[in-house]
């Protein structure tokens, strides 16, 4: 192994130790979860997962709801408010909830007064940056925008990551950049031994990213660019422009000619005139602005922002300043404040105000009745009257079971999909036979009765819990709620909690859940 070689190892090593260390990177884990198991295309099994992937995180499960509602998303909200992640992929559709989703997540810690100013600055470009590709490729016809947004904000991990766990290193690149007159690639390969792209890229494979993000992570040499011919080359070349772009503006005072310089490299790929990029540009700042308003946090002057304003027009840096720039309860008679870069509105002072289980089962009720007058298929419907139940009951697991034709030849109760605690599993092993027998799963089906088991190991009902629950599932205490159609049993509803005693519900709100289930026969009836 060379010299060079080596010393980039010693910088991966380095760095996947630090973060294995620390893991605080905002959301990090999480972060990977969403983007590397939704990689097909948007089916149910996807769908369900990047559901169950937000729903297991209360806060992004918030925050997501209350970005979908808000201007940011106001051409999505014909419909009226949107109160489940399922109807959010419904109304917005797969991508676009990924992608508000990883956004939240990037921006999850900008609000720890222990980043350094460098790291938020850097962040802040990594979101600008996608909100340009994206916007580039909505103009040039590329159906599936998020790919160039999500690209873009992966094509900066590499600093991303050496920013937050590298600290020292990042500040000798700048220090190297200064003193050498060294561009911050070849200050990174430097002092790092290897490029910023080099350790991204090192760090996706490790967490199996997709291959067509790692290959929107890989930067195009200098020089011209040729034009790209297949799809991928496309969203390539669309991040690495919008990457020049923040780039070049964070590293130097911002002036027309090096947004000119960037459009002729790539005069032979895209069209784009200086108008239609700072244009471009203007709608990014603005939606900045409308996302840091939705989500309270309060931008004051960056020397980012300061330098991509430099090429907006005076008339569009008045909006744009009013856009970026104002917290939500300032939005007249502002003074920018040069030293404030990102704080938290309210904070302690000022919580969101959090719905209430009879709020979120009546919502939640409400949106299902809209769905049923919709185009609303039934797993979307069933996966919506689950995650009402999940979220509103603070339930460990719900589940789905559909009644099937066994390997056998017998009518099995199956599991199709589900949210809460190991659902992937329990929902591979979650099955059992329809038979007379007088287990407590058979007995609710036959007899369509509604059971809460409070306590499998009291002596009253003991008996009657199967051998494969306590093998497989063993909460300690569970809900079923039978879907039966016209006398025949059609499904079954699952909720459970892991501690006996746990599931309480009261009368009013033991009604509301059967509203839901009753709704889950009209969607089976309907869809006859």
């Amino acid at each position: 192994m060379s010299n060079v070689q080596a010393s980039k190892q010693k910088t991966i090593e380095l760095l996947m130790s630090r973060a294995k260390e620390r893991n605080d990177f905002p959301a990090m884990t999480r972060t990977i979860d969403i983007v590397k198991k939704q990689t097909s295309s948007a089916n149910d099994t996807s769908i369900t997962e990047l559901t169950s992937t937000i729903l297991d995180d209360f806060a992004l499960t918030s925050k997501l709801l209350k970005l979908v509602n808000s201007v940011f998303y106001i051409n999505y909200q014909l419909g009226g408010k949107i109160g489940t992640i399922s109807r959010a992929v419904f109304v917005l559709g797969y991508e676009q909830v990924k992608s508000a989703a990883v956004t939240l997540l990037l921006f999850e810690n900008l609000t720890n007064k222990n980043l350094a100013k460098e790291l938020k600055e850097t962040v802040l470009a990594t979101f600008m940056s996608g909100l340009i590709a994206k916007g580039m490729a909505a103009k040039i016809g590329i159906e599936d925008t998020e790919e160039a947004f999500l690209g873009s904000i992966f094509h900066n991990l590499g600093r991303l990551l050496v920013s937050f766990y590298l600290p020292e290193h990042r500040k000798k690149i700048r220090e190297e950049m200064t003193v050498s007159n060294l561009t911050e690639h070849s200050a990174a390969k430097e002092v790092l031994g290897a490029t910023y792209e080099d350790i991204a890229v090192a760090m996706a494979q490790t967490w199996n990213l997709p291959d067509k993000l790692i290959a929107a992570m890989r930067k195009i040499p200098s020089g011209p660019v040729t034009a790209p011919v297949t799809h991928d080359d496309k969203i390539k070349t669309l991040v690495n422009v919008s990457t020049e772009i923040c780039d070049k503006m964070a590293e130097i005072k911002a002036n027309p000619q090096v947004l000119k310089n960037i459009l002729k490299r790539y005069a032979d790929c895209f069209q784009f005139s200086e108008k239609e990029i700072t244009g471009i540009m203007d709608t990014a700042l603005k939606d900045l602005g409308t996302f840091v308003r939705t989500m309270k946090l309060s931008i004051g002057e960056s020397d980012f922002l300061k330098k991509i304003s430099g090429v907006i027009s005076d008339a569009q840096l008045d909006d744009v300043s009013e856009g970026v720039m104002v917290s939500p309860t300032d939005e007249e008679n502002v003074e920018l404040d040069d030293t404030q870069f990102i704080r938290l509105m309210g904070g302690a002072d000022e919580k969101e105000p959090i719905e209430t289980p009879d709020e979120v089962l009546s919502n939640g009720i409400q949106e299902v009745a809209n769905s049923l007058m919709e185009n609303t298929s039934i797993n979307d419907i069933l996966r919506t009257i689950l995650e009402i139940m999940f979220r509103g009951m603070s339930f460990s697991r719900v589940l789905i079971c559909i009644k099937n034709i066994g390997t056998t030849g017998g009518t099995e109760m199956v599991a199709r999909f589900g949210f809460g605690t190991d659902t992937d599993e329990i929902v591979k092993r979650f099955r059992f036979t329809l038979t007379d027998a007088s287990d407590i799963f058979n007995l609710a089906i036959l007899r369509n009765t509604d059971v809460v088991i409070g306590n499998i190991n009291d002596p009253r009902f003991k008996s009657r819990i199967p051998d494969w629950y306590r093998k497989y599932i063993n909460a300690q205490t569970f809900l079923l709620l039978p879907i039966v159609v016209n006398n025949k049993p059609i499904g079954l509803i699952y909720a459970d909690k892991h501690r006996a005693g746990e599931i309480q519900i009261p009368p009013h709100q033991l009604t509301l859940i059967k509203t839901l289930r009753n709704q889950a026969i009209m969607a089976i009836q309907k869809r006859k």
